[in-house]
């Protein structure tokens, strides 16, 4: 089944690169009727979503992650906004680590923590929904606000559905619904709190509500008695952070659903005989990227000897999960001057520490053309005799080996750096 995990997953890359907007963004087509909150078809939503799908892939050429975090950057979203798309933007500026990008995210952080409830959850119209707490918990999770998810954790395990198994939409809520205790859980699950007891009825809920199929239906906002692969995604990653056995059946049924589901195109649709949408696609390969790294962890033989060795086999695998979680990050944003010099030194010294200094002006600035360029080095001590006439040619040729090297990105004759170089 590994193999065929990986060819899914081949064929989703495939499909969402495919789709990207030469903008860098992502766009729901028009053809697909959308179901749940309208939102979430936002471009700046899907945008969000595919960067971090297409950073669970690991790829060799990030240029299409870098154009979709600049696009996020770059959209305007105002302060009065909902609190869904501030969340979306500051989940797409998290991956970068670049000054000018953390200067913004910074902003919008502060704005989400400034309209969280006193008692611990975010409004949305017209009540708070537990769709809407667990994106902006998602969208925190990169940064220092412990004290503010940890009331939302207290105030989500003492809001659950009037029925007391699972939660719904929101506090007021008489029935329990599969996706909002899924997203719910793992809202609190952000606090890595995978030992309480409402929890822990929570997730006998949602195994009670597997189909045969090996899938989960979804909620009243779209199919509540009916496959869906939003939902199978949901609960099978819940399942696969808090199982003993990454081989059990319930998992490995859902697993296979989610195999069987996907298109010809490598998309997954909502349910089965839909067209394919972005969201959807992206938590199929979230959840059979994690499915697959952690059975991979789980097979090395130290990670054996820890687990025969361990009464709590639970850590082990959040451990695992984890590690794996700053692993995509850190491959993502590590790139090293050494790279660079490799690739130039063919070329003089000083334009080597010329390309270094450009490097460092678009990290502290954002985006500049080559004029704008030249205004920046002539700010500094050697390069005051930089004329845009004489030496715009040079300067040209230095970002467009820059963009060859894969350091920045050009949009509209403007180049921008998504990460730091180190």
């Amino acid at each position: 089944m590994d193999n065929d995990i990986k060819n899914a997953l081949e064929k989703g890359k495939d499909y969402l690169l495919k789709k990207q907007n030469d903008e860098g963004y992502w766009v729901s087509e028009t053809s697909t009727v959308s179901k749940g909150p309208e939102y979430l078809q936002k471009p700046i939503v899907r945008t969000s979503e595919i960067v971090e799908a297409l950073l669970h892939l690991e790829l060799e050429d990030t240029s299409s992650i870098n154009k979709g975090i600049y696009y996020c950057y770059k959209e305007k979203v105002e302060d009065t906004d909902t609190i869904e798309l501030l969340s979306s933007k500051l989940k797409a500026l998290s991956y970068s680590n670049v000054q000018y990008i953390q200067k913004k995210a910074k902003q919008i952080f502060k704005i989400i923590l400034e309209r969280q409830n006193k008692e611990g959850y975010w409004p949305s119209f017209p009540k708070t929904s537990n769709l809407t707490n667990y994106l902006v918990a998602e969208s925190l999770r990169e940064y220092d606000c412990k004290e503010d998810l940890e009331k939302l954790r207290k105030w989500l395990i003492e809001h659950k559905a009037k029925d007391g198994q699972g939660w719904g939409i929101n506090e007021s809520s008489e029935k329990s619904q599969v996706s909002f205790t899924a997203n719910a859980i793992l809202t609190i699950f952000n606090q890595e709190d995978i030992n309480n007891k409402e929890i822990e009825n929570g997730i006998k809920f949602l195994e009670s509500k597997q189909m045969k199929d090996g899938s989960w239906p979804s909620s009243e906002l779209t199919y509540p008695n009916e496959s869906t692969v939003y939902a199978t995604a949901l609960v099978c990653l819940i399942l696969i952070k808090t199982k003993d056995n990454i081989n059990d059946k319930i998992i490995e049924s859902s697993i296979k659903f989610l195999l069987n589901t996907q298109l010809e195109d490598g998309s997954w649709p909502l349910k089965k005989g839909e067209s394919g949408e972005y969201f959807t696609t992206c938590y199929a390969i979230k959840t059979l990227r994690y499915y697959l790294y952690l059975k991979e962890r789980l097979n090395n033989e130290d990670i054996k000897i820890l687990i025969k060795n361990s009464k709590n086999k639970k850590i082990i695998t959040t451990h695992l999960l984890n590690e794996y979680q700053q692993k995509i990050r850190k491959k993502f944003l590590e790139s090293h001057y050494n790279l660079l010099l490799d690739k130039i030194l063919a070329t003089t010294t000083s334009a080597v520490k010329r390309r270094k200094i450009i490097l460092e002006i678009l990290y502290g600035e954002g985006e500049k053309d080559t004029a704008d360029i030249i205004d920046g080095l002539k700010r500094l001590d050697g390069y005051k005799g930089l004329h845009k006439r004489s030496h715009l040619a040079q300067i040209k040729n230095d970002m467009d080996a820059l963009v060859n090297l894969g350091f920045i990105e050009e949009s509209h004759r403007k180049y921008y750096l998504v990460k730091k170089v180190n």
